[in-house]
């Protein structure tokens, strides 16, 4: 995807890469590009990564509005929502959404 974009880039990793391939094409550029596999598409996955990202966004807005830098560690961050399941999938992701807003608890 990227070899319109970077197309020397592209070349020289795909030559690197290539030995490791069954039958390889002689440059990226001939290449198709893959069809994606809809079996494995997981919804419930999907969701929970939009939650995520949705609280994400949130924290970083209230840091913004708070003048908060990000680089300072923030003591707890209190989710608050109605839903229970939305609570017990963010459990999943907890560790990356107190790494990412750069908190101690959540």
């Amino acid at each position: 995807l990227l070899s319109p974009l970077v197309p020397f880039l592209t070349e020289h990793l795909y030559q690197n890469l290539k030995n490791g391939l069954n039958n390889p094409e002689e440059s990226v550029h001939f290449l198709r590009i893959p069809v994606s596999n809809e079996k494995f598409i997981n919804p419930k996955v999907e969701k929970i990564i939009q939650n995520m990202i949705c609280v994400i966004n949130q924290g970083r807005y209230l840091r913004e509005t708070k003048k908060i830098m990000t680089k300072m560690p923030v003591a707890k961050i209190q989710i608050i929502n109605s839903n229970p399941q939305f609570i017990e999938d963010l459990k999943l992701v907890e560790n990356d959404i107190i790494e990412e807003l750069n908190t101690n608890e959540l």
